[in-house]
């Protein structure tokens, strides 16, 4: 009897125990994906969406790009998922795909780069497709309760499933993970960057809005390839390709302002990367060479970028499972990221080549504050180059709304406590009563590198003014003798 009860003890022990394993296996197999605690692996599917080229979708880099992400899907998420295409519309046969594997929430996925604002596709998905009052406005042709567009009929998903659509965060050019296959397109062609301006070329929109929305995604895109590679200046720019009217005016427009970068960055040659655009980057290239521009062609974006498509379509996919988990919305909605701002939150340009010292390395070129909070400013060479030497002291300076920044160099130490070598650039918070320093302490976090300064850790959310400065050191006071150049 005794055995029985300690046999019977055991078989109990052992079956708790592999209830408790079985229980953290699938705790841990949901907090792969970021997981909530409420569960619905096997319930939510994913549309990957692309613009295809009509039917021609297979062996291209762009359906290579959607393969991967789709294997990423499956290994990470155990997530169903269909690819849909744009030119055709297949959105609806798609859904019905993910309907027959018994999903109850399906994730839209746009993997184009084309930002929250910069397509009427979004809108035409979220609105007509996907059901949202908000965003229902046809940009064709109404046709019933669905819309003719490019050639093709949207129509209500409600009308082939119930299945609950939630609209992810387009990828964008200027998306965080995104933006760094530009840099790996530049460097394949880019010989001597402070010699060349950099001019990303994008698709375009047939609406102003969104065109704008476009160019500058790409412009913020553009602007961190420069300032990462020390480029002489950057530009994003659209053809506006599929519209005959619109397309020939974009192009010269595109021109004119590279031209403008050249003359007035004094750079000899232009590298020109596909970003978004397929015909009108041709239109471009072909524009410039009739101008009679040097420029060299970046090869396009895929395979180049598939790292950080499958990165960027890991991190969508999370936080949009998160959120369903989370929120479980009875009705198609989109996610909290959808507009997510990645941009500068302020960015403002100086005129060139007008440093009372003609040192390109204190003339002011841009300035603002990033997308991260930190503050930013540019000039046309390589900034922190020329160091002072005895009493003297030279400074990057931001006037802002928690007062004002100094980024210097000189010899020996000015504040207590301070751990640095000689002419090594580093941060102060300073106080400046004609033209003198009152107070000074050591605050933020300073970065030089090729033709920018950084400043990271401030309270700052607005610059009013940014100056490049001499200071020296004179009968006990340190003032500013020279401003070399200065904006606002």
């Amino acid at each position: 009897m005794k055995a029985d009860i300690v046999r019977i003890s055991a078989i109990a022990t052992a079956a708790i125990l592999l209830s408790s394993l079985l229980t953290m296996q699938q705790s841990a197999a949901h907090d792969d994906h970021g997981g909530s605690g409420n569960d619905l692996t096997g319930e939510i599917g994913v549309l990957v969406y692309t613009h295809g080229d009509m039917m021609n979708h297979e062996g291209t880099p762009n359906m290579d790009k959607m393969m991967a992400i789709d294997g990423m899907l499956e290994k990470n998420f155990k997530t169903p998922s269909e690819l849909i295409f744009h030119m055709p519309y297949d959105w609806d046969d798609g859904l019905v795909r993910l309907d027959e594997k018994g999903v109850s929430y399906a994730i839209f996925m746009y993997t184009d780069m084309f930002g929250p604002n910069s397509t009427v596709i979004h809108n035409l998905t979220r609105g007509v497709f996907g059901g949202i009052d908000e965003y229902n406005v046809c940009p064709g042709v109404p046709m019933g309760d669905g819309c003719m567009y490019m050639g093709a009929l949207t129509e209500p998903a409600s009308k082939v499933s119930d299945t609950i659509l939630v609209f992810a965060e387009p990828a964008r050019p200027d998306h965080p993970i995104l933006k760094k296959i530009f840099v790996k397109q530049a460097k394949q062609v880019s010989e001597n960057p402070q010699n060349e301006v950099l001019v990303l070329v994008g698709h375009g929109a047939k609406a102003d809005t969104n065109d704008a929305a476009q160019e500058k995604e790409l412009s913020n895109a553009a602007m961190y390839v420069e300032m990462k590679m020390g480029f002489a200046d950057s530009i994003g720019v659209t053809a506006r390709e599929d519209w005959p009217n619109l397309s020939p005016a974009a192009v010269q427009q595109a021109v004119d302002e590279v031209k403008t970068m050249l003359e007035e960055t004094g750079a000899e040659r232009v590298v020109l990367v596909p970003a978004t655009g397929g015909s009108g980057f041709v239109k471009v290239a072909t524009a410039l060479e009739q101008e009679g521009i040097d420029f060299v062609e970046a090869p396009g974006p895929l395979p180049l970028g598939e790292k950080e498509f499958k990165s960027w379509a890991k991190q969508v996919a999370k936080e949009t499972i998160e959120f369903i988990e989370e929120e479980r919305p009875t009705e198609s909605t989109i996610t909290p990221y959808w507009d997510r701002e990645y941009y500068p939150k302020q960015v403002s340009k100086d005129d060139l080549n007008d440093a009372t010292n003609d040192d390109s390395s204190f003339d002011i070129k841009r300035f603002g504050i990033d997308s991260n909070g930190d503050l930013f400013l540019s000039v046309k060479g390589e900034a922190g180059s020329t160091v002072p030497e005895g009493q003297d002291i030279y400074g990057y300076v931001f006037v802002t709304d928690a007062g004002t920044y100094a980024v210097t160099a000189h010899l020996g130490n000015d504040t207590p406590g301070e751990d640095h070598e000689d002419n090594e650039w580093h941060a102060h918070k300073v106080t400046l009563e004609d033209g003198c320093i009152s107070s000074i302490t050591p605050d933020g976090e300073a970065s030089v590198q090729n033709k920018a300064v950084l400043l990271s850790e401030t309270s700052a959310t607005s610059i009013s003014e940014v100056m490049t400065i001499q200071l020296t050191e004179q009968d006990g006071s340190t003032c500013i003798t020279e401003v070399f150049d200065q904006s606002s």
